[in-house]
């Protein structure tokens, strides 16, 4: 299995030579507001009190962290971003919040040697878990090793995950990709974005994107290839890694949660690797 080009799947995304100073700061409001959810539901499920130091996996943009430090419950927090356009973006990003908690690193979290730190809390939002484990047949092994050696015993890891169970479904039936659109608010730079989900060889999700430039009405899109964990998996393969975990539907309440995601909290029970 070779996907090591999903690395580069978000080489372009929130490039700051598309904003001006005004929609920069809108975007930023807008993706703040997009985070509120995961602020409460860690507020709810893992805040005990006491600051925490979180390490988030693939954090693009930085805005939970930025978030979690504005609610006054981060100690320290380290963004692990590949992206460089995206890492640069979070680093201005931090300087608009005024961000002293948060250090944005432009690093592939496999390849990272030096980083000593064991953290209260590490989270991969939006399906970085699957798009991670998926580049190269040890790829998941390594991640979940990674995971365990940096939580601290009884810490834990939050993810968002996604089985795709319907899409596949449909692929298998109709013999064809599953597509839809959808339209962007007017700070983003992008007006519309245009998606489809295929299966490959190896029975991955083949996730293509499309955006279309608001202003100059360019295309450019990329691909991720994804694997589709299923719930019972997941809690397994995070047992095999020393991490006990439960599935969650919801934030707060039913239909609060889109339905293609699934929330997934894990304790460090074991050490491993």
């Amino acid at each position: 299995m070779n996907n090591i080009d999903n690395l580069e799947s978000y080489a372009d995304v929130e490039n700051l030579s598309r904003f001006t100073k005004e929609s920069f700061e809108e975007y930023c409001k807008l993706k703040l507001e997009t985070c509120k959810q995961d602020v409460e539901f860690i507020l709810k499920n893992v805040y005990q009190e006491k600051k925490l130091s979180v390490c988030e996996i693939g954090g693009g943009n930085g805005k939970l962290l930025y978030s979690l430090e504005k609610e006054g419950i981060l100690e320290k927090g380290y963004n692990y971003e590949v992206s460089e356009s995206r890492w640069k973006f979070a680093e201005k990003f931090k300087e608009w919040m005024h961000s002293e908690k948060v250090i944005n690193k432009n690093q592939d979290i496999l390849t990272v040697e030096d980083l000593n730190e064991k953290f209260d809390c590490i989270i991969a939002v939006d399906i970085v878990t699957q798009i991670i484990t998926n580049l190269y047949d040890e790829a998941e092994e390594q991640y979940f090793t990674w995971i365990n050696q940096h939580l601290k015993m009884g810490g834990t890891v939050f993810f968002e995950l996604q089985s795709f169970t319907k899409e596949i479904n449909y692929i298998i039936k109709e013999k064809e990709a599953y597509k839809w659109w959808e339209e962007f608010p007017e700070d983003d730079p992008f007006q519309y974005g245009l998606y489809s989900l295929d299966l490959d060889q190896d029975e991955n999700i083949v996730y293509k994107k499309l955006f279309y430039e608001r202003k100059t009405g360019n295309i450019e899109g990329f691909k991720d290839v994804i694997k589709p964990y299923q719930e019972n998996e997941i809690i397994e393969i995070l047992y095999k890694y020393g991490m006990k975990g439960e599935i969650y539907h919801c934030y707060k309440e039913d239909g609060d949660l889109p339905k293609k995601l699934y929330l997934v909290l894990a304790k460090k029970i074991n050490e491993v690797g």
